[in-house]
């Protein structure tokens, strides 16, 4: 799984922030309390790992909008079928198919969508077709850990977050 798109609205510090053409990591360079941990923790929250807290609202009166584009590649569509991930059919193309129906917005190996998090607390992911429902959260449990020499190695593309929080690259 790669994160290719990032756009975060109204949550904790980040008023909008939008990241694209990411490459295979992406690191957050920047002093104290400029908002890197709260990048991660929107993932979190959009990937269904992170329960949003009153207290992430930047303003109160606004949702948060955790919008993302994740690519898979063939291996890892091929693992959550042989996990019964969504549906289970054994035939592979028959899961892809029923995998597809349920989310629409899959499209060349990227499912885009967005977790819309109102101020009353209620969550909803939206695909740009439809609401969608949480079952597909199951697929973003699971994140790798990179240790520090793989990210340098596999990294691409730094960002730096400066003390106005503001996003450039390095």
């Amino acid at each position: 799984m790669k994160i290719s798109y990032l756009k975060i609205q109204n949550f904790k510090s980040i008023r909008e922030l939008e990241i694209s053409e990411m490459e295979n990591a992406l690191i957050l360079v920047g002093k104290n309390n400029t908002g890197k941990t709260s990048v991660i923790d929107a993932i979190l929250l959009a990937t269904g790992n992170h329960h949003p807290l009153k207290r992430e609202f930047l303003d109160p009166q606004k949702s948060i909008v955790i919008t993302m584009k994740i690519q898979f590649t063939d291996d890892e569509l091929l693992y959550y079928q042989s996990k019964g991930a969504v549906s289970k059919q054994r035939d592979y193309n028959k899961w892809l198919e029923e995998f597809r129906t349920l989310l629409p917005s899959f499209q060349e190996n990227t499912i885009s969508f967005s977790c819309h998090v109102n101020p009353e607390m209620n969550i909803r992911y939206k695909d740009g077709f439809q609401k969608i429902i949480l079952i597909f959260v199951r697929f973003f449990r699971k994140f790798t850990i990179l240790t520090r020499t793989e990210i340098w190695n596999h990294c691409k593309m730094t960002f730096l977050v400066s003390t106005t929080r503001n996003l450039s690259r390095c």
